[in-house]
């Protein structure tokens, strides 16, 4: 189950308050937008799924879930800090190698202020 989330501020600066699926976005008989959390203002997979971000490079694994808060998804990575502006997540990680850009069950939400 693949799902696409983008984090923006929106018409206002005071950051992002909800996190918004698009229901219509899923193309793919197989896409379970389901299996992505995309409320309170948080990107994270559900029954305990492992989260994780497409690059170009191959997959990110996220420790736990993404926040997103003045427009800036933010989360943990290998110890370290993840962080960007729009993110294409996956759970489990079904498709390595994908980049951000392929039309792979695109389910997509953005984060509003």
């Amino acid at each position: 189950p693949d799902a696409y989330a983008t984090c923006s501020t929106g018409p206002s600066s005071g950051g992002c308050t909800s996190v918004e699926p698009d229901a219509n976005a899923c193309g793919s008989a197989s896409c379970d937008e389901t299996q992505l959390n995309t409320g309170a203002s948080e990107t994270s997979c559900k029954n305990g799924e492992t989260l994780y971000v497409r690059t170009p490079d191959g997959n990110i694994k996220i420790d736990g879930k993404l926040i997103c808060n003045g427009g800036t998804w933010t989360g943990t990575k290998n110890g370290g800090v993840f962080t960007a502006t729009s993110v294409s997540a996956t759970c489990n990680a079904p498709c390595n190698g994908v980049t951000p850009t392929d039309e792979v069950c695109p389910t997509s939400g953005t984060c509003n202020s």
